[in-house]
This record gives C-alpha cells, sequence and structure tokens, in this order.
C-alpha cells in the first residue's frame, strides 16, 4: 500500500495477518506527520491525501480504518509520483500510454517542422524531445507486458 500526503509518500507492506497492527502504525504515523507539520507551520490536507494499494492477488485487501485528522483516506487506482505513474497492479500500463501519447505529440510537431530542418538538426531535436520521453523512466517498466512496450516502439519507429 502506498499512503501518500500531499508530496510525502508513505510504503507500509500488510499481511492478513498483521493487518490491525500496520493500520494503527500507519495512523500513528499520519499523526505524527500532521504533528509535524503544525510545528514548521505546514498543513496537510486530509481530503488531498490518497492511498493505494498494490496488490496482484485475486482477493482484494481492505485498508479501511486509515485516518488523517479524523477523515478517512481516500483510495485511489492510480498515483503519480515524480513523474511515475503507478497501478494497483504494478503493469505500468497508464504510465506507458501517457508517454507515448506525449511522444507522439512530438513526433507531430517534428513532422510539421521537417521542411525546415535539416538531418543533422532532425536528429537533434528527436534526441532532446522525443526519445527523451520514451526514455524517462524506462528501467522501472522494464517489466511491463510486451502489448504495452510496443506502444513506445511503434513511435520509436
Amino acid at each position: 500500500m502506498i499512503s501518500c500526503a500531499d508530496d510525502f509518500a508513505l510504503w507500509y507492506e500488510i499481511t492478513a495477518s498483521n493487518r490491525d497492527s500496520i493500520i494503527s502504525i500507519v495512523n500513528k504515523d499520519l499523526e505524527s506527520l500532521v504533528r509535524w507539520g503544525e510545528d514548521n507551520k505546514t498543513e496537510f490536507e486530509p481530503t488531498k491525501t490518497y492511498m493505494m494499494v498494490v496488490l496482484r492477488k485475486q482477493v482484494p485487501f481492505d485498508p479501511t480504518g486509515i485516518m488523517m485528522q479524523g477523515e478517512p483516506i481516500e483510495i485511489v487506482n492510480e498515483v503519480k509520483l515524480v513523474g511515475y505513474t503507478i497501478d494497483p497492479e504494478l503493469t505500468w500500463g497508464p504510465m506507458i500510454t501517457a508517454l507515448a501519447k506525449r511522444a507522439r505529440m512530438r513526433v507531430g510537431a517534428l513532422y510539421r517542422m521537417s521542411s525546415m530542418l535539416d538531418s543533422v538538426n532532425m536528429k537533434t531535436m528527436y534526441i532532446a524531445f522525443i526519445r527523451s520521453v520514451l526514455e524517462y523512466g524506462s528501467v522501472k517498466y522494464m517489466g511491463a507486458a510486451q502489448s504495452h512496450l510496443d506502444k513506445l516502439d511503434r513511435i520509436q519507429h
């Protein structure tokens, strides 16, 4: 489970046997975070705080009981952290789809400028503006399904 409070992330491994104790620990950590914020003149907004359960098992995990300032934390299906879109099954599909869309738009822009650029400048523009998008975080999503990676390969070709 990933629990994010503003741009702060907490990561816990929860199993059926430690569920209650971990939920208690998460709540205490969130209380400590709020107290730290008060001491440092920073406010954390419970309505902007969310959590995601990362799970590859068929049996869903119930994170009920996790609270911040008396309000339950919202459960989301995707978390965006430092430019990475993480989905609950760690397939990297949503991230790769977004990267492919961004790269396709840049390929279109480069195509429209192609009549004004020589081959050296075309290559430079491609490396700077398209390949950099395709390669962002590539080590992270190397384990993604081939169907997702094919989206990036089509743009590369």
